[in-house]
C-alpha cells in the first residue's frame, strides 16, 4: 500500500493584528470575501500552501477548497481579496517573502502588491486587499503550521 501524507494546514497570522485571514461566513462559494478574524480553529482560517514552482504558491482554503484571488485580477491598489475555485490565473498566485522577523509578505504575482489588511483595521472582519508594498506591520505575515491529529486504526491479523 502507499501511504499519502495529509496536507499540512496552516494559519495566516497578521503580525499587527494577531488575527488570521478568515473566509466570511464559513462560505464555500466564489467570491466570499477574505476578511481578519481571531483564530476560532475554523476548516475557513485554515489555509494549505500548494507550491506551484519554486516561487509561488497557490493559497487553498481548507474548508472550501477555494484560492486565495484578487478580485477581478486588478492591479490597482486597494483591489479585494477574495476566494475562487483555481483557474491558474496570475492573480492567483502568491510570493512569500521572508523578512528578518521571522515574518512573510504575500506578494501577489500579477500585480505585484502585498496582501494587506485593510486601514491598518484591528477589528474582526476587517477586509484584506492588496496594496504596494511599505513594510508596515499590517502586511507582516506570521504562517504557522496547524496541529494534525492522528488517529490509529487497529488492524486485525
Amino acid at each position: 500500500k502507499v501511504r499519502v501524507a495529509p496536507p499540512q494546514f496552516v494559519r495566516i497570522t497578521n503580525k499587527l493584528t494577531a488575527k488570521v485571514l478568515d473566509v466570511s461566513d464559513l462560505s464555500t462559494c466564489n467570491g466570499a470575501v477574505i476578511q481578519q478574524w481571531d483564530y476560532r480553529h475554523g476548516g475557513n482560517q485554515e489555509w494549505h500552501l500548494v507550491f506551484i514552482d519554486g516561487e509561488y504558491c497557490r493559497i487553498m482554503n481548507r474548508l472550501s477548497a477555494k484560492v486565495l484571488d484578487v478580485t477581478g485580477a486588478s492591479r490597482n491598489d486597494g483591489a479585494s481579496i477574495q476566494q475562487w475555485e483555481y483557474l491558474g490565473g496570475e492573480n492567483q498566485k502568491w510570493q512569500l517573502v521572508p523578512l528578518d522577523t521571522g515574518s512573510y509578505r504575500v506578494m501577489n504575482k500579477l500585480s505585484g502588491k502585498a496582501l494587506t489588511v485593510a486601514n491598518c483595521s484591528k477589528e474582526d472582519g476587517a477586509l484584506i486587499q492588496q496594496w504596494d508594498y511599505q513594510g508596515h506591520d499590517n502586511q507582516k505575515w506570521q504562517i504557522t503550521r496547524v496541529p494534525t491529529q492522528y488517529s490509529r486504526l487497529g488492524v486485525a491479523a
